[in-house]
């Protein structure tokens, strides 16, 4: 029997808002949230497995480029994402 994963997959939602909260807010704290234009936060920040199917490497290679500190993440709660154009970075170096 398979298990659901949507459990998980709010978690990493709401991690993401809270990231790109904090990337992404620059208004006054007693100001309206109205953004200007639409928000992907899904194009903002990706988890680890998002990441290393981007770079077509494994979640291992992801966690230990991380370490090394030759990528820059994000601890939101439990789940560790990463800047989208953070991956991009590592995609130039590679061509």
């Amino acid at each position: 029997m398979r298990r659901s994963t949507s459990g998980q997959r709010r978690k990493v939602e709401e991690a993401r808002a809270v990231v790109q909260q904090a990337l992404g807010d620059k208004a006054r704290k007693d100001a309206p949230q109205v953004p200007t234009e639409p928000v992907q936060v899904k194009d903002l920040v990706l988890t680890i497995g998002e990441v290393a199917v981007r770079l077509d490497i494994s979640r291992a290679e992801v966690e230990r480029m991380i370490a090394a500190g030759k990528m820059r993440s994000l601890k939101a709660g439990w789940t560790v994402v990463v800047r989208s154009n953070e991956v991009e970075r590592i995609q130039s170096e590679r061509i």
